[in-house]
């Protein structure tokens, strides 16, 4: 007889063998159990002993697993409890029955999360689509090479794409390292120096009647990003003594070493994770400040992965460029090693009516949101 349950803390090691023998080798979460408690335990949108993990156990053994990551989620001001799933899977000899639809129940009926599936590939979204959920367009990405490092951007495109012609490598970096729009540089602080309080009303307090998606509010970010246990992120806030706009992005550098350049330590990434502003010119503050801290450290090349119009607009019109394939070729968005990934598609479905959301254009997600930016 199989049971259906949330996974104990005293479970992890037969749950990582479990990911690492079906799902991937060395998988993040295999790798690492401070990712793995942080990611599926210490969320504080998650209220249990139990990992946010549902299982399927027949006689002791592991037959399927359903991760989900718990989150508020916002719609214009109100909250709703939600989750994002990863890893879910039930082994072949399991598939016959419900045993998949049981571990989504545990979440969806038992505890009424919203359930937002996010970094779908072709064979998923078939189930989503079976499933009827809704998928909805694969979000934008902004991309920004340094016109100061444009010909090692050109290299390092040549040695991923040996044969692609290298004028249009070469017109394709150009697409991309526009000129930035010149602003000086704002005064500007962190977010450990920004009260909880502040950010309460005047940050996320202005900014969740104007977006969807994840709340965005003290306790998520401080989780996110400044208890991750792997990953260093970095911070500007500008005050405009209105409202508070936020950055939050971090520092990676190419792992791959080539056979005829060496990338390795020597070329320099940055990814924009949030980017939070309550105005265009709180977004003018924000970037240049940020635009200044990458140029003298060094930084060939940003991006960031948005699904919000209006937010996109404002970055557009300071420089970046809605990242463009040419053929086939684009800039890479995995580092260590450094490869080219799928773009980021995602299935989702509400237990309440909400049909007129999907096709807005105030959705606010980024690559930060469910397990999306993590080590491969």
């Amino acid at each position: 007889m199989t049971i259906i349950k949330l996974a104990s803390t005293q479970e992890q090691v037969s749950l990582s063998s479990f990911i690492d023998e079906h799902w991937k080798r060395n998988h993040a979460y295999v790798k690492s159990k401070p990712l793995f408690d942080w990611t599926f335990l210490k969320n504080p949108n998650w209220d249990s002993d139990n990992y946010s993990i549902s299982i399927a156990l027949n006689n002791g053994t592991i037959d399927g697993m359903l991760g989900t990551i718990p989150f508020d989620m916002n719609i214009y001001g109100d909250s709703f409890k939600a989750c994002w799933l990863v890893n879910w899977l039930v082994v072949p000899q399991a598939r016959k029955g419900r045993t998949g639809l049981k571990l989504l129940d545990v979440f969806k009926k038992d505890l009424g999360y919203q359930t937002i599936s996010f970094g779908l590939n072709d064979t998923i979204a078939r189930l989503y689509a079976a499933l009827k959920w809704q998928e909805m367009p694969a979000m934008p990405r902004m991309v920004w090479i340094n016109p100061d490092f444009s010909r090692e951007s050109e290299i390092l495109l040549g040695e991923l794409y040996p044969d692609t012609d290298k004028n249009l490598i070469s017109k394709f970096v150009q697409d991309h390292a526009s000129s930035v729009k010149s602003i000086p540089r704002s005064t500007h602080d962190d977010f450990d120096g920004l009260d909880k309080e502040t950010w309460e009303s005047s940050g996320w307090g202005y900014l969740k009647g104007k977006i969807i998606g994840c709340s965005r509010d003290w306790k998520y970010l401080n989780w996110r990003y400044f208890e991750h246990p792997i990953y260093k992120y970095n911070s500007i806030v500008v005050d405009d003594g209105i409202n508070v706009g936020l950055l939050i992005w971090r520092l990676d550098s190419v792992s791959n070493i080539s056979k005829k350049y060496i990338f390795g330590e020597s070329y320099k990434f940055a990814r924009i994770v949030e980017f939070l502003p309550n105005s265009e010119q709180n977004a003018a503050k924000l970037l240049s400040s940020f635009i200044g801290i990458i140029k003298d450290s060094g930084v060939q090349a940003i991006d960031f992965y948005c699904y919000n119009n209006e937010i996109i607009n404002m970055i557009s019109k300071i420089g970046f460029t809605v990242s463009r394939e040419a053929k086939g070729l684009q800039f890479p968005n995995y580092t260590q090693p450094i490869s080219v990934g799928s773009p980021i598609r995602s299935a989702i479905k509400l237990n309440d009516s909400h049909d007129m959301i999907f096709a807005s254009k105030d959705w606010y997600w980024t690559k930060s949101d469910s397990d999306q930016d993590r080590p491969n």
